[in-house]
């Protein structure tokens, strides 16, 4: 408010709308800043549609990946009708926790399948990611899955360099 508008208010009313503004600048929105030294995006080196996002808070790590791939034979189905779309976007996340520069994180790949376990080394310029123990889940199993072939089909140690 311009001072103008405050010096025509009675005394009191001038002190409630001080303490309103003072107020409303504390419980304004602040701009969310990563704290963790690794937190950032990652850009696959090999695979350009592929990103992590990793949050650190303390010794808790929490990564999510994106990857864009081809939909081959997949069909969406919506209110408006089915349709085959030009791409498929997948999310996974993984939970563990981080020593130092080193990471161990767990989480599911393939909408659920399959449980992975993946270690993470942090260096200045981004990490390398080494895939661990792999076991089918429930859902991977109702599929016929069989996880343990993944290391044949897939790349076992990959980087991801820091882009933000």
């Amino acid at each position: 408010m311009p001072a103008s508008f405050l010096s025509h208010l009675s005394s009191p009313l001038r002190h409630v709308a001080a303490l309103a503004l003072l107020g409303a600048a504390a419980l304004a929105p602040h701009v969310a800043q990563a704290v963790g030294a690794y937190d950032g995006i990652y850009q696959n080196s090999q695979q350009s549609s592929n990103y992590l996002s990793v949050h650190q808070n303390g010794s808790t790590l929490i990564v999510a990946s994106f990857n864009t791939i081809s939909p081959v034979g997949a069909t969406q189905t919506t209110v408006g009708g089915a349709y085959k779309p030009a791409r498929q976007d997948i999310w996974d996340l993984y939970q563990g926790t981080i020593t130092g520069s080193t990471g161990i994180l767990n989480g599911q790949v393939i909408y659920g399948a399959c449980q992975v376990s993946v270690s993470a080394a942090f260096d200045s310029t981004g990490v390398q990611l080494v895939l661990g123990a792999l076991s089918t889940t429930a859902s991977g199993l109702n599929q016929g899955l069989n996880c343990s072939l993944l290391p044949a089909r897939t790349a076992t140690n990959v980087r991801f360099n820091k882009i933000y």
